[in-house]
């Protein structure tokens, strides 16, 4: 989000060109119409359509200027602390990981989406994906469940 010009963003399919992603590699992403009509509305408010940043901040009655992973950070902690929640950057590729494999996503879109360059990373969600799933099934089969419901 940092790096994304006005330019790199296409409404109307949907799609955006991330040119300094996860190591320097670009990849067009799509993203959802909830994405875009939220985006439409936020340049139609407060950005316009003229070219640069998409996302600017404000520096302290200084004027516009371009958000940068500092501003990022700040605005996860502000709103992960009023919906009382541990927010940062991370959080979301990591969560947008694990709720893609578990809504039956494959491992290589996810990776292609993330912009890794081997499947290890990728791996690592659907390993944690696998184990969750697991602990959820685990009172079916646990045999203490089991001699407690034998009493």
């Amino acid at each position: 989000m940092e790096g994304l010009d006005v330019a790199d963003v296409d409404l109307k399919t949907r799609r955006a060109m991330i040119r300094h992603g996860k190591g320097q590699k670009q990849r067009v992403v799509p993203f959802s119409e909830n994405t875009a009509d939220a985006i439409s509305q936020y340049l139609d408010k407060y950005r316009g359509t003229g070219p640069g940043r998409l996302v600017l901040s404000i520096d302290r009655g200084r004027g516009r200027k371009r958000l940068n992973k500092y501003h990022l950070g700040t605005m996860f902690q502000r709103l992960g602390d009023r919906a009382g929640v541990h927010a940062n950057p991370h959080r979301f590729r990591h969560t947008f990981a694990t709720k893609a494999i578990e809504a039956g996503a494959r491992e290589i879109d996810v990776q292609y989406l993330l912009g890794y360059s081997t499947a290890a990373m990728t791996r690592r969600y659907a390993a944690t994906c696998d184990a969750s799933k697991a602990a959820n099934r685990h009172s079916s089969f646990s045999p203490v469940t089991a001699l407690i419901s034998d009493y």
